[in-house]
């Protein structure tokens, strides 16, 4: 069902039946979303969503049984990207599909003194060198950020182009902003202007 109603708007739809058969799916497709079911056999789900993300970006929609389950903040630290509940239906994953696909309509490469992102590779450099291990929506906010620097984005704005139209805890874009912020700590700021949100700023 869900395969054959996305397709009205070009969406192909691969199904696995563990999490080990979607590696091997990803690898040969490579592609640009994921959904993930908590209880799916095979590798855990943080397992599946960090292996995933060290070859690619995908968006990772976590399927939950309820609001804010307990799988969901452990796919979020592992590169998760929103969350939906059951039922959920082919309109709801479009919806997010539709809203995620903003977050990149920034250039591929981009530079903020010496920040440098460049997305198809998934890398930022700092004066050249590679930050590793970068998690997935520190990776997307760093780019909304910088491609709107020194621009104020409202949390709105920001929960829009990295999470869709997922629901996500209040906490989850001050957590992800506070670990991009000691990342960059001595090189550039992300600085809270209360009331409006959030803008990038070199040091």
């Amino acid at each position: 069902m869900l395969t054959r109603e996305l397709a009205r708007w070009d969406v192909h739809v691969s199904t696995v039946a563990s999490t080990i058969d979607g590696l091997v799916e990803f690898g040969r497709g490579n592609p640009a979303a994921v959904i993930i079911a908590p209880d799916a056999p095979g590798i855990p789900p943080g397992e599946f969503v960090k292996a995933v993300r060290r070859f690619g970006s995908p968006f990772v929609i976590a399927v939950l049984d309820q609001p804010n389950g307990r799988n969901f903040g452990e796919l979020i630290a592992a590169g998760g990207s929103a969350a939906i509940e059951r039922p959920y239906t082919a309109l709801d994953v479009w919806g997010m599909l539709e809203g995620a696909r903003r977050a990149f309509h920034a250039p591929d490469r981009l530079t903020f003194g010496p920040l440098e992102l460049d997305a198809r590779a998934y890398s930022v450099k700092i004066d050249g060198e590679r930050i590793h291990d970068l998690p997935l929506k520190e990776f997307e906010l760093l780019r909304t950020l910088m491609h709107r620097a020194p621009e104020v984005l409202d949390d709105w704005e920001i929960r829009q182009e990295l999470w869709g139209q997922g629901q996500i805890n209040g906490n989850t874009l001050a957590v992800h902003v506070a670990r991009l912020r000691h990342r960059l700590q001595g090189v550039a700021r992300i600085r809270r202007i209360r009331g409006r949100g959030y803008s990038l700023a070199l040091d």
